[in-house]
């Protein structure tokens, strides 16, 4: 460019190329185009500036990782928590289902031991009727 154009040759060129975007509108002018190079001059400034950079690069990191604990790992943390508490809980209720099992086989001994002593009472006192009716039979004889 600069043997053809010389020195304004470039800033010429960048000034046409620009004025020529806005009047096709392959770029268009509006109120933000305004935050384009205030963004770029604070990225320049709390990225490269000696003085300003790397404390606001350690702020920023600090805010970064204040707002990820706050918004991401503790909730998290919560969420772990609370599904460990339902896990154990969970296996809580498998253990009791397990002793129901148990349990209800303990129940169902209990009541055939209730029966067999009922029955065994039963025989007993049936036993006990015979013998008393035999002996009675047995002093009618003997008083013949």
């Amino acid at each position: 460019f600069y043997p053809k154009t010389g020195v304004s040759g470039p800033y010429v060129f960048g000034a046409g190329l620009g004025i020529w975007m806005f009047s096709k509108e392959y770029m268009v002018f509006d109120h933000y185009c305004v935050e384009i190079p205030t963004f770029w001059t604070m990225c320049y400034i709390l990225c490269q500036h000696p003085k300003i950079g790397k404390a606001a690069t350690s702020f920023f990191n600090e805010k970064m990782d204040f707002r990820q604990e706050l918004e991401y790992e503790r909730p998290l943390r919560k969420m772990r928590e609370a599904a460990q508490t339902n896990v154990s809980k969970l296996e809580g209720l498998i253990e009791e289902c397990e002793t129901s099992k148990h349990l209800y086989q303990v129940k169902k001994e209990g009541i055939e031991l209730q029966l067999e002593a009922a029955y065994r009472q039963r025989l007993q006192n049936a036993y006990q009727e015979v013998k008393r009716r035999l002996d009675y039979e047995l002093e009618k004889e003997n008083v013949k």
